[in-house]
C-alpha cells in the first residue's frame, strides 16, 4: 500500500513536470515570435 501510494505520487509528479515543461516551451516561442 505505502509502495502504491509512493508509485502514484512520483507519476503525478512526473506528469506535472511534463505539463511544466510543455507549457514553457509553448510560451518560450510564443514571447519568441512576439518579440521577432
Amino acid at each position: 500500500m505505502n509502495y502504491f501510494q509512493n508509485s502514484h505520487i512520483l507519476l503525478f509528479s512526473f506528469q506535472f513536470c511534463h505539463l511544466f515543461s510543455v507549457y514553457i516551451i509553448i510560451e518560450g516561442n510564443y514571447f519568441y515570435t512576439y518579440i521577432h
